[in-house]
């Protein structure tokens, strides 16, 4: 008996979506398009990856055709649609939802080729106000919000702070990090379901959940430097902060000045007695300036 065993090769950052993050109110029409460079790829699909879960396959369709079949759970959902023109791939939400958040891909197959993009991030903008998300960057020692210098060996404090009507007794923390040039931010840390850092108040019929979370980054280096922002994962809903900005500045070397004559140490100066022939004595006689030096060892 043979077994044969097949082997798909898979790839990614062959497709392109220029947009890395996009915001949407509920109720607004969401465009959503993937740029598809080559010619040799005849199957597309587009995928949605909800914080901590598994991707989904959204949609799949035929190079150049019309028909396009979604999958799973989307399949009954008519606010999307997907079509092609000329090499783009386009997703289209309408009516978008909170449940619409999350991360898309595109991908494209030809045979035992897989090449995917890199995916871009949706976040939604609740209306109702039932969530709020605010981040603050401090240094580490004083605490203060305005002290902003920071230089390599500083340590930093990064606060992610959120009050939540109702539902924040499980969610999750994301910390992600995305620096100039980075076609999308990464995750450089996660807090699972927890509660333990929240004060709810006393209010049994609306109880708010104050909840705040810290990471901080000490000895830090240049290459710490870029934009962090923190993600919560709760209620069905994915709330993404405006980020702050960590820069991380050389330190100036401070430039010395000569010392001066009366700054010299008395050990440090050397003295030299000076022979003058006649003539050098007539000069001085006729009140040529005398230059005096110090020399140090």
């Amino acid at each position: 008996i043979a077994l044969l065993l097949y082997l798909t090769e898979i790839t990614s950052a062959a497709l392109v979506q220029k947009k890395v993050f996009e915001s949407f109110r509920a109720g607004e029409t969401v465009t959503i398009e993937c740029l598809v460079p080559g010619h040799e790829e005849n199957y597309l699909l587009w995928f949605k990856q909800a914080l901590g879960e598994a991707p989904e396959t959204i949609v799949s369709l035929y190079l150049g055709s019309t028909l396009s079949t979604f999958q799973g759970n989307f399949k009954n959902d008519t606010r999307l649609s997907a079509h092609q023109e000329k090499n783009t791939l386009v997703l289209t939400i309408k009516d978008a939802e909170p449940r619409d958040a999350g991360i898309y891909y595109c991908a494209a197959r030809n045979y035992d080729h897989v090449a995917f993009s890199d995916g871009m991030y949706l976040s939604y903008k609740g209306l109702d106000r039932k969530h709020q998300l605010m981040q603050n960057l401090s240094k580490l020692d004083s605490g203060s919000l305005d002290d902003r210098d920071f230089h390599p060996g500083d340590s930093a404090n990064l606060q992610c702070s959120f009050l939540s009507k109702g539902c924040a007794d499980h969610h999750t923390i994301y910390w992600f990090r995305h620096e100039p040039g980075d076609k999308h931010p990464g995750i450089i840390y996660t807090s699972g379901n927890t509660s333990d850092q929240c004060e709810r108040s006393r209010d049994q019929d609306s109880p708010v959940h104050s909840c705040t979370y810290f990471l901080p980054k000490r000895s830090l280096r240049l290459n710490d430097a870029g934009t962090y922002h923190c993600a919560v994962a709760l209620c069905g809903e994915i709330l993404f902060g405006n980020g702050s900005r960590l820069d991380v500045k050389e330190t100036q070397p401070m430039q010395a000045a000569p010392p001066s004559l009366n700054e010299v140490a008395p050990e440090d100066r050397n003295y030299a007695a000076v022979h003058f022939t006649e003539r050098n004595r007539h000069l001085a006689e006729r009140g040529l300036p005398v230059v005096y030096s110090t020399i140090k060892a």
